[in-house]
């Protein structure tokens, strides 16, 4: 069993090959999780095999996508997936600032990071993958553990509906070629996903 606690996580795309069964944990049933000392990091997501927990999101995605063919074995490939990776992680090392920062600043940090943090990574990205990966890099018609880790950021926060004015801009001035991969892959390879997943409900 894999549980999740995302309203648009893609990660637990992939997980029902290897363990059956995915699950949206309620909020009652977190609390009983982490009463129960299930959660290694007291955290979801959490992958339940073989009466074992595994936590932690991104080495389970590499495990999931590496059951899966879904991750490159090519040590080239690998390292231009694990390029985006820390992006990723630099990103959302920016969001943070915003989930924990007083109400009274949440404004002026994202003024920040949209104006000052994100721009050179966005744009180092898309810089990246075309020199590096060639003009297809923006027109994928399959899914690997890159794809993942991208459209789960970028559909959660910079594309999300409630969010898409502000952080939507930045990402179409920056990085536009990456904006039209992502909304390739929201309306292709992960749409019914999006769609038709179930929702955590408070």
């Amino acid at each position: 069993m894999f549980f999740f606690f995302n309203d648009t996580a893609t990660t637990e795309i992939y997980t029902e090959q290897i363990v059956g069964s995915v699950r949206c944990v309620q909020e009652t049933e977190f609390t009983e999780l982490k009463a129960s000392g299930k959660l290694p990091f007291r955290q979801v997501p959490v992958l339940e095999k073989d009466g074992k927990f595994f936590s932690q999101s991104i080495p389970l995605l590499r495990w999931i996508c590496q059951t899966n063919n879904l991750y490159p074995t090519d040590p080239e490939q690998i390292y231009h997936a694990e390029i985006a990776k820390e992006v990723v992680n630099d990103i959302t090392l920016g969001l943070m600032k915003v989930w924990f920062s007083k109400p009274e600043q949440k404004e002026e940090v994202i003024k920040k990071l949209l104006d000052e943090q994100f721009p050179p990574l966005l744009k180092g990205l898309e810089n990246y993958f075309t020199q590096n990966c060639g003009e297809n890099a923006w027109d994928k018609k399959s899914v690997s553990f890159a794809d993942i880790l991208l459209v789960d950021l970028f559909s959660n926060y910079f594309l999300h509906p409630s969010k898409v004015a502000s952080y939507g801009r930045v990402l179409d001035t920056y990085a536009p070629n990456f904006r039209k991969y992502i909304d390739n892959l929201m309306n292709g390879a992960f749409k019914d996903y999006l769609v038709n997943r179930p929702k955590f409900t408070h």
